[in-house]
This record gives structure tokens, sequence and C-alpha cells, in this order.
């Protein structure tokens, strides 16, 4: 009895030091965690709607695909670490049941952080025409001209031949006079609009907002206001959002 006893606490002695890699490696991550989910809630309200405030939702979105990921390889070295045959061994199961989801996911990080597709943007894949709708964690949503979606996972994607539109070439442009119902403060009015226009997801940031005064009547002032996008039906969705908060009245479309 006194022999496993023995046995039992030097067992023990070995195995805690290693053990305790990977629970610090868990409460470091939990801790990581619940830090940048605080600091989201409190940065994104403070920023506002424009477009300093779409910049940060873009990059902590990034942090938030990679953190999981990283928490796992950080885990999994630490397993290694303190007992590598049960390590290797683990590793080898993941790999060989999550080789697929992980390589979608790998790809989909890759390409919601880089430049070359938007959500917005015309594509073509695989004979089917439409826009990117946005970025899921295994794969890409498009939305067809029907306005159905459909998935594609990013290893599909990643291999197929696409078509896309031209970050220039593509882009529309749409004028709209809008009629704000006095008394007001039309300065104000225009901030307003402005800020609402580049948190619309189908309104380009950056290209150019013309909020142009065209006069004042007894009871309204009239205002053009010219946007750009890559869909001429996304655009009269913006125009609709426009009236809905703007205006009482009807939106007349400059050609």
């Amino acid at each position: 009895m006194e022999n496993s006893i023995d046995e039992m606490q030097q067992l023990l002695n070995n195995e805690l030091p290693g053990a305790g890699y990977v629970v610090w490696t868990v409460l470091i991550g939990l801790l990581i965690g619940l830090a940048y989910r605080l600091i989201k809630r409190i940065l994104l309200p403070a920023l506002g709607h424009g477009r300093k405030a779409r910049q940060w939702q873009w990059r902590l979105d990034i942090i938030e695909r990679l953190y999981l990921p990283i928490l796992a390889l950080a885990i999994l070295v630490s397993i290694l670490i303190s007992s590598p045959l049960v390590g290797v061994v683990l590793t080898t199961i993941l790999v060989l049941l999550l080789y697929k989801p992980m390589k979608n996911y790998v790809l989909g990080v890759i390409y919601h952080a880089g430049n070359i597709y938007a959500i917005g943007q015309r594509i073509i894949v695989r004979n089917q025409h439409g826009s990117i709708h946005s970025f899921n964690a295994l794969s890409l949503e498009m939305e067809l001209g029907d306005g159905s979606m459909l998935d594609i996972p990013y290893d599909i994607f990643s291999s197929a031949i696409i078509v896309r539109s031209s970050p220039k070439s593509g882009v529309l442009s749409h004028s709209i006079e809008l009629a704000i119902s006095k008394p007001c403060d039309i300065a104000n009015v225009k901030q307003s609009i402005r800020v609402s226009l580049l948190s619309m997801p189908y309104v380009l940031p950056n290209q150019k907002i013309t909020i142009e005064h065209l006069s004042d009547k007894d009871d309204h002032y009239l205002i053009k206001v010219i946007i750009h996008g890559l869909d001429k039906n996304q655009m009269y969705e913006v125009e609709s959002r426009l009236k809905a908060t703007f205006t009482k009245g009807e939106i007349k479309k400059v050609s």
C-alpha cells in the first residue's frame, strides 16, 4: 500500500508541472477573451457610426477570428510540452478530423483581412453572378441576382475561376434630391446624412460623398446627395433608407 501511495505521489509530482502549462494557457486565453469583449463593448459605441468606427469594427473582427485558432494552437503546444506522446496523438487526430474545416477557416480569415475582395463587390463564380454578402467562418456568402443566398466554401472559392469587378471601373454614381422639412438645423442634418451613409454597407467609403444645398423653400430645404456603389439596386435601397430617415415627402431621383 505504501509503495502504491509513493508511486502515486511521484506520478503527480511528475505530471502536475506539465499540466500546469495547460491550465495556465487556458486561463490566460480566457482572460484575453474577456478583455477583448470588454474593450469591444466600450470602444465601438464611443466611436459612433462613422468611417473610423467601421475600420475598428473590421480590425476587431479579424482579431476575433484569429483568437480561437491561436488559443487552440497554444493549448496544443502546452500539451506537447507537458506530455509529448499525448500531444502528438491528439494533434494527429485533430488534423485528420478537422483538416478541411481548419483550411476553410484560415482561408476565410485571409480573404476577410485582404483587400482583393470586399462586401458588395460583384463577382462571377462558376457561372453564378452575384455580389459578396458576407465572409462567414467557413464559407463566403454570395447574394445572387434573384435575392437568394449561395454559400461557397473557401476551399472551393480559392480553386475556382473568379471574375470580379474592378474597384474603379465597377463604381456607380447615384444622385438623390431630398426635401428636408423646416424648421431644422440644415448643417446638422447634412452631417447626420453623411454619418448615416458611412454606416451603410453598400456605400463605398473610399469614394467621395457629396451633399449640395440646392435651394430654400418656404417649408423645406432642397439638397442633393451623390453616393457611389457597385450595384444600382443597392443604391435604390440606400435611397429608400434615406427617405425613411430624413424626409416625410417623396425623394426625387436625379438622372
